[in-house]
Formats: C-alpha cells, sequence, structure tokens
C-alpha cells in the first residue's frame, strides 16, 4: 500500500515535470492544482529539497522546480525520502510470467 505522503510526493513531481524547466511554481499552486492540503504538501516539499530531489527559491518570483529530470527518478528513491518505501507482499505480475 502506497501512503498517502509518497501519493502526493509523486503528483507533485509530475506536475512540477510538465512546467517549463527553469519555471519556479509556488507551493500554494501545487497543492491547489492538485487538491492536496497545502500544509500536509509543504511538510512533503521540504523533504524532496532536502534531498535536492527539487529545488526552492524564495521572493516574489520563487517555488519549486525539479532539481534532476524527471525520467532519472526512482519512485524508490522518491518513497525513501518522503515516508518508506513500501512493502510488496506478493508478485506484482501475473502467474502467467
Amino acid at each position: 500500500m502506497i501512503s498517502q505522503a509518497n501519493d502526493y510526493a509523486v503528483r507533485s513531481l509530475i506536475f512540477l515535470s510538465q512546467q517549463p524547466p527553469e519555471r519556479f511554481i509556488p507551493a500554494k499552486i501545487i497543492a491547489r492544482n492538485l487538491k492536496i492540503p497545502a500544509f500536509f504538501l509543504a511538510k512533503i516539499l521540504q523533504k524532496l529539497t532536502r534531498k535536492k530531489i527539487i529545488l526552492a527559491a524564495r521572493g516574489p518570483k520563487g517555488g519549486l522546480t525539479l532539481n534532476k529530470k524527471a525520467r532519472r527518478l526512482t519512485l524508490r528513491e522518491i518513497f525513501g525520502t518522503v515516508d518508506r518505501v513500501p512493502v510488496i507482499r506478493k508478485c506484482v505480475y501475473d502467474k502467467k510470467f
């Protein structure tokens, strides 16, 4: 099971990946667009910033942007940063494989 925090982190990173590379997006814009509680999202974004997955800038043109190419990010890296890596207890592939 994926935690709510991990879900919000992935959705936020997808949102940032769809923005122009040099554009900083305010956290409240991310929260509003994704319908995520701003206070909870702020905690998640702070963790992602500390691990340098995203960059933060203060000021009138401040906000957040990806620090890496989206395709270089792994769920393991995101989940390990935000909450925890979920334990998968059974095979995710169909028995045919």
